[in-house]
């Protein structure tokens, strides 16, 4: 499940490696985002894993010989991830940077037009990409800022409000990586603090300092620790 502005095309080295270790990755994008058209304004978090699980449907594959289904979320994905859990639709679930504990005002905040304009470099502290390295956005933000769909950004936080006071159930396994101090988007510190309450047994890796808010495709050292981590856990877990 992808964030807020997000596309899944620009996951494909984590999908990538998912699919080198023998992994089947199934993914879409949102209503306004990546290569759909639309927009996301009338959906709300619940729904995406109802989405989700259509999806699952159509295109997992040998579900009798490999029924574990594992949801991966990034950041608004995280929690609709985490709801999912609740409800008991995952077997596993990969947090990245989880809208637990949403920021109100994200982004560039007050310092640009419009508003809490969602930007690359506010995403991740590699970018700009120095030479020789491969930028892995082959898509543009959008919407760019969440006053675009406030309906959306609005249930986004009262959801959150909710589910940080909902346990996941014990049978499901849980990875989490958290974002630094300077992630603008999510407050890490209160997702781990949530977390520890909610969900107990789920294995939170310590947050990545410097680290801001897609973990996933931070600097080379952030990204290939945190890729690790996610191969290792799905390994590791049943």
């Amino acid at each position: 499940f992808e964030g807020l502005a997000d596309s899944m095309l620009n996951h494909d080295p984590l999908f990538s490696r998912l699919s080198e270790e023998g992994f089947r990755v199934v993914a879409f994008d949102y209503m306004g985002h990546g290569g759909s058209e639309g927009s996301m304004n009338r959906t709300r978090i619940r729904a995406i894993p109802k989405i989700g699980d259509q999806v699952w449907k159509r295109f997992a594959r040998d579900l009798d010989r490999h029924p574990t289904k594992t949801l991966i979320g990034w950041s608004t994905g995280g929690l609709a991830a985490y709801v999912a859990a609740t409800e008991g639709d995952a077997d596993r679930v990969v947090l990245i940077a989880p809208g637990l504990a949403p920021n109100v005002i994200v982004g560039e905040g007050t310092r640009s037009w419009p508003p809490d304009r969602i930007t690359l470099s506010t995403l991740t502290s590699a970018y700009p990409y120095s030479s020789g390295e491969s930028n892995p956005h082959r898509d543009p933000i959008r919407p760019d800022t969440p006053a675009k769909v406030v309906s959306f950004a609005t249930d986004l936080i009262a959801t959150s409000l909710v589910f940080r006071h909902v346990r996941a159930p014990e049978s499901v396994r849980g990875l989490v990586l958290l974002s630094g101090e300077n992630d603008t988007y999510v407050d890490s510190k209160q997702v781990r603090t949530i977390l520890s309450r909610i969900a107990p047994r789920f294995e939170i890796v310590p947050p990545y300092s410097g680290a801001l808010h897609e973990i996933d495709n931070e600097r080379d050292e952030i990204r290939k620790s945190a890729v690790g981590e996610i191969v290792r856990f799905l390994i590791s877990t049943p």
